[in-house]
C-alpha cells in the first residue's frame, strides 16, 4: 500500500475534526447560551473550512439549507457574542443575540433567494465591524482571566487570528477572480495552489486541534481542573492576604485612585506589592469581581457623587465621567447601563424629575 501525503492529510484531517465535532456536541448538550455560542462558532469554521460539506451538494434545498444556517456571515456576530458572555455573565440573553443576527440573516436569506452578486463583500464588512467591535471585549477578558483559563484563552484567540489574517484574503481573491476583475483572474490560480499546498491544511490542523481542546475544556465538568489556584495555593497566606485587602480597601475608599484614568491592573499590582495575577485573584476571591468590573463599580458610584454635588451643575455627563475616572465616552456609556439598567440620562432625569 502506497502511503501519500494526500492519505496523510486525510488522515490527520479526520481526527482532529472528530476531536472538534465532540467538543462542539459536548457544548451543545450544556444547553447554555456561552457554550452554544462557542460551538456555533466551531461548526462555522468547519463549514467555511469545507471539510465535511461541499458548496456542490446535489441536493439544491440541502445546499441552499446549509448556507443559511452556516453561512460565514453569522461568524464576525458569533464570536463578538461569545466574547461578550466571557466578560458579563448574562450579556448575551435573547434581545442580544436577535439584535446581532437578524441583519446577516436578512442578508443571507435574500442571497439565497436572489443571487446578488456582491454577497460575499457584505460577509467581509460584517468580519471586519465585528472584529472591530471584539477587540474592545477581548481587552476585558482578557484583564479578568488568570493563569491557565488566560492561557488557554490567548490560543483560542490566536489560533483564530492566525485563521482570519490568512484564509480570509484567500477568500476574497477568489470571490474577485469569480467577479472577473482583473488581474484578479490570472493571479488567483496560482496563489490559490500555492496557499492550499502549503499553507490552507497547516492551518487547518492547527485550528481544530486547538479548537478540540479548548471547546472540550470549556465544559464546566472538566473546565475546573484547568482552574487556578487560589491566593492561599499560590503562596499568600492569610495574614498577608488580610493585609492586601486592608491596603486595597484604603487605596480605593480613601485615597481614590480609581478616578486615575490611566489606572492599570499593572499599576495596582505595583501598590499593593503583589503579582498581577494574585491581584487579580484576589478581586475574584473577595469580591467575585474581576479587575475592570471592581473598578467601573467605583467609578460609576463616583459620577453618582458628582452628580448630586452642586460643586459639579456646571458639567455635562462626559466631563462628570472623566473626572470619575472614565477615559472613554462609550466605555462609561456602556458601563453605566450594564449597572444601572439605564442610560446616564434617563438617570440623571430619573433623579431630577
Amino acid at each position: 500500500m502506497n502511503i501519500t501525503w494526500d492519505t496523510i492529510y486525510l488522515a490527520i484531517q479526520i481526527v482532529v475534526s472528530a476531536q472538534l465535532f465532540l467538543g462542539i456536541v459536548l457544548n451543545i448538550f450544556e444547553l447554555k447560551t456561552r457554550n452554544l455560542l462557542l460551538a456555533y462558532s466551531c461548526l462555522l469554521i468547519v463549514y467555511t473550512y469545507n471539510v465535511f460539506f461541499s458548496y456542490d451538494l446535489n441536493n439544491w434545498y440541502l445546499n441552499k439549507s446549509l448556507h443559511i444556517v452556516a453561512s460565514y456571515i453569522y461568524f464576525g456576530p458569533t464570536l463578538y457574542l461569545y466574547l461578550k458572555s466571557l466578560q458579563l455573565e448574562g450579556a448575551t440573553n435573547s434581545k442580544e443575540l436577535l439584535k446581532h443576527y437578524v441583519l446577516p440573516f436578512s442578508f443571507c436569506l435574500t442571497y439565497n433567494i436572489v443571487q446578488f452578486p456582491y454577497y460575499a463583500f457584505v460577509i467581509y464588512a460584517f468580519l471586519l465591524f465585528y472584529s472591530v467591535k471584539s477587540y474592545g471585549v477581548y481587552k476585558q477578558v482578557n484583564s479578568i482571566l488568570s493563569g491557565t483559563l488566560k492561557k488557554r484563552f490567548h490560543w483560542f484567540i490566536g489560533i483564530t487570528f492566525v485563521y482570519l489574517v490568512l484564509d480570509t484574503p484567500m477568500l476574497i481573491l477568489e470571490d474577485l477572480a469569480i467577479l472577473d476583475v482583473s488581474p484578479f483572474v490570472g493571479i488567483y490560480p496560482v496563489v490559490n495552489e500555492f496557499f492550499y499546498s502549503f499553507i490552507h491544511y497547516p492551518i487547518l490542523f492547527a485550528h481544530f486541534f486547538v479548537l478540540s481542546l479548548y471547546t472540550i475544556t470549556e465544559i464546566p465538568r472538566f473546565k475546573k481542573y484547568f482552574l487556578s489556584k487560589s491566593l492561599k495555593e499560590s503562596g499568600v497566606d492569610l495574614t498577608t492576604q488580610k493585609a492586601v485587602r486592608k491596603h486595597l480597601q484604603q487605596l480605593f475608599d480613601e485615597e481614590k485612585i480609581y478616578i486615575d484614568s490611566e489606572l492599570s491592573l499593572d499599576k495596582l499590582s505595583k501598590l499593593l506589592e503583589l503579582e498581577k495575577s494574585l491581584v487579580s485573584k484576589l478581586l475574584r476571591e473577595t469580591y467575585k469581581k474581576g479587575y475592570n468590573e471592581f473598578i467601573n463599580e467605583y467609578r460609576i458610584e463616583e459620577f453618582k457623587r458628582l452628580l448630586h454635588n452642586s460643586q459639579y451643575q456646571n458639567y455635562d455627563l462626559v466631563g462628570l465621567a472623566n473626572e470619575s475616572g472614565f477615559k472613554s465616552k462609550a466605555t462609561f456609556f456602556r458601563v453605566f447601563k450594564e449597572l444601572e439598567g439605564m442610560t446616564p440620562n434617563q438617570y440623571k432625569k430619573k433623579i431630577t424629575s
